[in-house]
């Protein structure tokens, strides 16, 4: 999920106890993604829009 909404909806959403763990991870330090390219990561990223009060929709590009 995009880095920016994860943070506003950890500050604003009941979950603000959680955004100390959130800060400590990445995906380069990731067993999973850690060995992906920028482009890579931008790829698997889905786009969102939305809000908090009014919820999130995304699309993400799945390769088959």
């Amino acid at each position: 999920m995009p880095a920016a909404i994860n943070t506003v909806v950890f500050n604003s959403s009941g979950y603000s106890a959680s955004i100390s763990n959130y800060s400590r991870v990445s995906l380069s330090s990731d067993n999973v993604f850690g060995d992906n390219s920028s482009a890579q990561i931008a790829q698997m990223t889905p786009s969102l829009t939305g809000s908090t009060s009014a919820g999130y929709t995304g699309t993400a590009v799945i390769g088959i």
